[in-house]
């Protein structure tokens, strides 16, 4: 039975319902009308379903309505892909930007560290994809959009442009400036085959290694990114040196912001200098390090390496080392602070040298490779992974012991009055045994596009042992006032613990979130000090001698938790506002119990109450505010706060007498940052911050330490809070002909500055009243001094020299400081001056012939009421390797200081030089014999001085000097044989991407 004819009409209730959804409804009708069709088989069923059909008709057209309906009315779509260099490199953190049809700016997004981006609530319509970065041909797309489009990958092309005739080939930018973000092309760099990152970095404008410490624009590098990823925590060292430099593609610096200040979009002045370390595409899948061993005269010996398994986002890293050379593979981070109740009390004012044999100062836990001579045992482990696109895991665990021998010498000539001067002169040793066993973690979780968590623990447990000697002597005018001998030795151990839970939401509005990060510590210490001392001091023309025989038990314990509360409300695509609430709680509780040791064995020891001490202080601190972005199309981007501080700072000593104080300060703490980017190659950026700064329960303490009886340390109850204003500017620019500019000024003002105050000759303070000290014993307390200014400015240039195949960098310092201090009832603003120069040269001749020399002069001068002087500095560094008939490598480096400051009869010219002969073999060169020299003019010391606003220090310290060794070394070079990469491997390096942070 024929049916009835039958009109169908698709009514689209509006203009926005896509295409496709329509197409959609159209089929799913046409399917059911199949269905019924072929389901009729007789007339009679074909009558019946002639009704049946109509009578579906009217519910289906109805249904199909309703779909439509409910289509048109979620009409939002959503724009991804991936963007990627010529090669098929993913650039991470670009900025992309969507017009509409008329040239007016819609919406933004930003790719991932896989190079992904996504535009969500899309409505249907034609756009115009825009991307422009320097380095690659400025991208333009037109798209429509009617369902969710994913354009695939889109590949950047690098540009190029005509150059003239005189234009010297293969001279390629080896720096590039977006934003605040410096981005160096390694291959502009040429080093050894067998570099670190390290040395590679070294040749890069504005990078620095000195001592262990690694610095970018004139600050310290906190933290070493692989790929975006954390690499053995936060340790710039382990990273440096364990990463060979043929694994790297480019090399970015910049100030990372806080995860919660990624996440908003407003910069709450928490940033971190870091280094991004870009891997070539191929080289990051495969197997590489480096093993080596090596044996010499008077039983010198080293041995270690390392191996990386990189396979796709699958990274382990193992690190070991043991050596006798003073290697040692740690950093200030290492330093968990077991140095407990006794720390820092025995500077002897202004913040010398904190360190004092037997009292687990930092000197205990770090010493500088040049001075001391350490034995060191080391391993470590990192393992990161991502498992699917919502979890990504990375985990690090490092062990280093470490014993060292340590011997010094110093002398302080301490500022006052004509004739009321003291020079103090000490000579120690030392023998610490330190044990560290760290454990950094990282978890982000994506549980969908809208939420997220994040997980960052972290555990020490350290262990130090030591045992030292100290002698003293304390002088005036020319006579003795006293003189000690101390045997020290202590047992110190502790562990930290902190977790950061971070949570983020965003809302469908774009701009819209809300993030909460909880903060979580724990640190238990303890140590347990034991001193005989015998003092005599001079009085009268008359030596009397005193004896202190005594052992301590102290402990000190922090507990303290933190939450922050921020939300942001964008006002338009230009403008967002944010609310922030956060509330902090902090107990540290000290315990100091002193006990004098009886000669005869049988007698127990005894409490000393006049140098013990139980103290608590509870801080809990609360902070509102608002703060304001203002992002004009990548040209402009200000952010500003302004937080209400509320903190209560309460002191009870439960030990030796009962007591409690509490003091309240409220405080106004208002921030900006803002930075203005001229062009693609010029850029500007200013800040500035307020802290408020609260005394720590070490520094309340009201306990003697008298650990040298020469020097004495007290903490004052009475101390209150400080405000520290800091700020500053920062100029970038990209040059022609491939040079770069840097320069930045910093400059922070401290109210109630706490500064230490000395007794020398005043009696003054009321523990003089309560205890006998010898004559010419000082006294030191912490104190409140009014206003203190630093000034700290840095300029450098950086340009290839074609004709020599070399970079140059020149560099201009000065700092300037106005600091006060206090000796006895004398007030002292001490003024420094250090104005500084560097010139640094670079080969980028070949990998066969690689150097780095650099020559660095530098003014010093001080002055104050009592006291003037200037002194000058030389220092020179070099290196070189050469590779000649085929497989012979000669290397050398060392260094050079000319020292104006010292003493007569110290030598003021040190020339330090390492020299070493090797013969690579194996396929590909991968092995290598050499014999070297450390040291070969016999001439390694080390010499400092120390200044600060109370005294003038020359110190000196042993040091490693000459020795012979033999040395074998494997390099491991094995890529692309784990888990295919995703991208080819490049032919020819390209610029790298923009800093790795979220805007």
């Amino acid at each position: 039975m024929p049916l009835p004819s039958i009109n169908v009409r698709f009514i689209m209730p509006s203009s926005n319902v896509a295409p496709s959804a329509i197409a959609s409804a159209k089929a799913q009708f046409k399917s059911a009308m199949t269905h019924l069709l072929i389901t009729s088989t007789t007339p009679a069923d074909s009558a019946r379903t002639s009704l049946r059909i109509c009578d579906r008709l009217r519910r289906g057209t109805l249904l199909v309505f309703m779909m439509v309906l409910s289509l048109g009315a979620r009409s939002q779509h959503a724009l991804s892909g991936q963007i990627a260099d010529e090669e098929g490199v993913p650039i991470p953190a670009l900025p992309l930007n969507l017009f509409n049809t008329t040239g007016k700016f819609y919406k933004s997004a930003q790719t991932d560290p896989q190079g992904n981006f996504i535009f969500s609530d899309i409505e249907s319509g034609n756009y115009q994809l825009v991307v422009s970065f320097t380095g690659y041909e400025r991208l333009e797309k037109p798209i429509s959009v009617d369902t969710s489009v994913d354009l695939g990958i889109l590949q950047l092309v690098q540009a190029t442009k005509m150059l003239k005739e005189v234009t010297v080939k293969d001279v390629r930018l080896h720096g590039k400036l977006n934003e605040d973000t410096v981005s160096f092309d390694a291959t502009a760099f040429k080093v050894a085959r067998d570099a670190t990152a390290g040395d590679l970095l070294e040749k890069m404008p504005t990078v620095s290694r000195d001592n262990g410490t690694i610095k970018a624009q004139n600050e310290e590098v906190k933290q070493v990114l692989v790929d975006g990823k954390p690499f053995f925590g936060t340790d710039p060292n382990l990273s440096l040196k364990n990463l060979p430099a043929e694994i790297i593609e480019k090399v970015q610096i910049f100030d990372q912001l806080s995860e919660q200040s990624q996440f908003t979009g407003v910069n709450d002045g928490n940033t971190v200098k870091t280094i991004n370390i870009v891997t070539r595409s191929g080289m990051n899948n495969g197997q590489f390090g480096k093993l080596y061993a090596g044996y010499g005269l008077d039983n010198r010996y080293q041995s270690g390496g390392n191996v990386n398994y990189f396979n796709g986002d699958t990274r382990i890293s193992l690190i070991g080392m043991s050596n006798n050379i003073n290697v040692q593979n740690f950093s200030a981070d290492d330093i968990l602070g077991v140095l407990g109740v006794s720390s820092n009390r025995n500077r002897g004012g202004g913040g010398g040298r904190e360190f004092r044999p037997g009292q687990g100062g930092s000197g205990d836990f770090l010493v500088p490779t040049s001075g001391g001579i350490a034995q060191t045992h080391a391993f470590g482990v990192n393992y990161s992974d991502a498992f699917g696109k919502w979890l990504r895991v990375n985990v690090s665990y490092f062990l280093n012991d470490t014993e060292n021998d340590i011997e010094s010498n110093s002398t302080r000539n301490y500022f006052a009055g004509e004739g009321l001067s003291q020079q103090y002169e000490e000579s120690a040793s030392s023998a610490p045994e330190n044990q560290n066993h760290r454990i950094n973690g990282r978890i982000d979780i994506t549980l969908d596009s809208m939420n997220s968590i994040q997980l960052r623990p972290r555990f020490t447990a350290q262990s130090n042992r030591n045992a030292g000697f100290l002698q003293t002597k304390t002088s005036q005018g020319g006579d003795l006032l006293n003189a000690s001998d101390n045997a020290l030795n202590t047992r110190s151990d502790g562990l930290n613990f902190s977790n950061n839970l971070l949570l983020r939401h965003k809302f469908k509005k774009q701009g819209r979130t809300a993030s909460v990060d909880w903060y979580t510590n724990t640190a238990p210490k303890n140590s347990t000090p034991r001193q005989s001392s015998l003092v005599n001091s001079i009085e009268a023309g008359n030596v009397m001698a005193d004896t202190i025989e005594q052992q301590g038990d102290n402990r000190y314990d922090k507990n303290g938790w933190e939450v922050n509360a921020e939300y942001t409300e964008p006002l338009n695509e230009e403008h967002s506002l944010l609310f922030a609430a956060k509330y902090q709680q902090v107990r540290e509780e000290t315990a100091v119990y002193t006990y004098d040791v009886s000669t005869d064995p049988a007698s127990p020891p005894v409490l000393n109450a006049d140098l013990s001490n139980e103290f608590i202080t509870k801080i809990p601190i609360r902070q509102y505010g608002v703060g304001y972005r203002w992002n004009l199309q990548r040209k402009l981007n200000l952010s500003a706060r302004m937080m209400w501080q509320d903190a209560l700072l309460e002191r009870v000593q439960k030990f030796p007498a009962g007591e409690s104080q509490s003091n309240r300060y409220y405080s106004l703490l208002p921030s900006f940052f803002g930075r203005y980017t001229f062009d693609a190659k010029k850029s500007l950026m200013t800040h500035f911050r307020t802290r408020a700064q609260l005394p720590g329960a070490e520094q309340l303490q009201e306990v003697l330490n008298n650990s040298n009886p020469s020097q004495l340390y007290i903490g004052n109850p009475s101390l209150k809070q400080s405000i520290q204003y800091s700020g500053g500017l920062r100029y970038n620019a990209s040059l022609d002909k491939s040079s770069m500019f840097f320069g930045s000024v910093w400059l922070s003002l401290t109210e109630d500055y706490v500064a230490n105050r000395i007794f020398i000759n005043s009696r003054d303070h009321s523990i003089f009243n309560t205890l006998s000290l010898s004559p010419g014993t000082q006294l030191s307390t912490p104190q409140n001094m009014g206003q203190a200014l630093q000034l700290r400015s840095f300029f450098t240039y950086s340009f290839p020299v074609v004709a020599i195949k070399s970079v140059l960098s020149l560099d201009l310092s000065y700092t300037y400081g106005d600091i006060p201090g206090q000796i006895d009832d004398t007030r002292l603003k001490s003024i420094t001056h250090n104005l500084g120069g560097g010139i640094s040269l670079s080969s980028n001749i070949s990998e066969k012939v690689d150097f780095n020399v650099q020559f660095r002069p530098s003014f010093n001068a001080y002055e104050n009421q009592q006291a003037k002087d200037a002194y000058v500095l030389y220092e020179g560094k070099f290196r070189f390797q050469l590779q000649m008939l085929k497989r012979m490598v000669l290397r050398t480096d060392g260094s050079y200081l000319i020292n104006s400051s010292l003493q007569e009869g110290y030598n003021e010219n040190i020339v330090l030089v390492n020299l070493a002969l090797g013969v690579k073999f194996l396929k590909n060169e991968r092995g290598e014999v050499s014999i070297g020299v450390n040291d070969l003019f016999d001439q390694n010391q080390r010499y400092v001085r120390n200044l600060n606003e109370l005294y003038v220090e020359d110190s000196y310290t042993n040091a490693l000097q000459r020795f012979v060794m033999a040395s074998f070394t494997y390099n491991i070079r094995n890529f692309n044989t784990g888990k295919k990469p995703t991208f080819p491997n490049p032919t020819e390096e390209n610029p790298g991407p923009p800093g790795m942070r979220h805007r």
